[in-house]
């Protein structure tokens, strides 16, 4: 199936501030042959970079919990 791809026309939509998520997802693929057992991994929830790239973890994510956190948190919309 053919078909063209605007890169130009989507970076332009992406960079409009409505565009911009205010989530994101990290998938980490294991491209190694082998089956390995996960004992410890990062807690799941809301995590801040700092302007000096250090990762902070604020708060666990809960649905119901959502707006509340955003706003102890400062994290915007």
């Amino acid at each position: 199936m053919a078909f063209n791809l605007d890169t130009t026309e989507l970076n332009r939509r992406w960079a409009k501030p409505d565009m911009i998520d205010s989530w994101s997802q990290m998938i980490i693929k294991h491209t190694d042959d082998s089956v390995d057992i996960c004992t410890a991994s990062s807690e799941t929830g809301i995590y801040k970079i700092l302007e000096d790239s250090c990762v902070l973890f604020l708060t666990i994510w809960k649905m119901n919990l959502f707006s509340e956190a955003v706003g102890k948190t400062g994290i915007t919309h």
